[in-house]
């Protein structure tokens, strides 16, 4: 509940943030924050840290990060294609419910019995997203 909360709180105040900060910034300290929060775990899980809070804190710190970065990603997709807006924001959901459902496939064949294959797992799903954010920056600078 607190990891749905946080991200449901970071999604209200996504819009205030954006508009003083700007998309673009909000989106790349979202996305940092949705980086760090399963790094942090995977840190403190090798360190020998075996505490419930060790799966909450950096769990709350990444819903902050995709509290922060979902909305601005799904607005700078739609508005890419502004003309094909509707498309655009199907092919987003779709694209979603597509990752998701390969990703729960996967999850179902990996060790259950061992704390960082959660951690883990959630690296392997955002880092390709920060760097697929990093190349189409330096791709418009």
């Amino acid at each position: 509940m607190m990891l749905s909360a946080t991200f449901m709180a970071t999604n209200f105040i996504s819009g205030p943030v954006s508009r003083r900060f700007g998309g673009e910034r909000t989106l790349v300290l979202g996305a940092t924050f949705a980086l760090i929060g399963p790094a942090l775990t995977v840190a403190l899980l090798i360190a020998g840290v075996h505490e419930p809070w060790v799966l909450f804190v950096p769990g709350m710190i990444n819903s902050l990060g995709a509290g922060l970065a979902m909305p601005n990603a799904m607005a700078g997709a739609v508005a890419a294609g502004a003309e094909r807006a509707g498309a655009a924001s199907g092919l987003l959901g779709f694209s979603q419910f597509l990752i998701a459902s390969v990703a729960t496939q996967v999850a179902g064949f990996l060790p259950h019995d061992a704390p960082l294959t959660v951690p883990l797992g959630m690296l392997v799903i955002v880092a390709p997203g920060i760097l697929g954010l990093f190349l189409l920056r330096a791709k418009e600078s």
